[in-house]
């Protein structure tokens, strides 16, 4: 599998490759991301050396439940995104830091016609922290 972009085309055009694949295919690679979801990700993705870097410094707890969560979302095949700012701030080497969230949604609907239906969808987000101003 060829790597892509870390941004969110990139990440569609590898989910879309692993949505293709049939369920044992796509459960060896769930398991890839159970196992080193970091390891993982530099595999699947064209990093620089900071983006690496900063990936092995994410903590320990927030990796283990991101990996559960996209493990889940691959496996059942449903939808998943993935957000970046880029800040000037950073670029000029000011920054205060990154926050990394992931979001988990689901949304229920009802409609007289369709009846009820039901939507899951993981976000990955990464923002810049702005300085603090003194």
């Amino acid at each position: 599998m060829e790597k892509v972009n870390f941004n969110n085309a990139g990440l569609q055009q590898l989910l879309q490759e692993l949505y293709l694949l049939n369920n044992q295919q796509l459960q060896e690679e769930v398991l890839l991301v159970q196992t080193d979801m970091r390891q993982w990700m530099k595999d699947r993705f064209i990093l620089s050396s900071s983006q690496e870097a900063d990936l092995d410094n994410v903590d320990h707890t927030f990796m283990n439940e991101a990996s559960s969560q996209l493990a889940y979302f691959m496996l059942n095949r449903l939808p998943v995104s993935l957000f970046k700012t880029e800040s000037l701030l950073y670029l000029r080497g000011e920054d205060r830091g990154k926050l990394y969230r992931n979001e988990q949604k689901t949304t229920s609907i009802y409609n007289d016609t369709l009846g009820n239906s039901t939507t899951q969808t993981l976000s990955f987000s990464i923002e810049y922290l702005s300085p603090s101003i003194s």
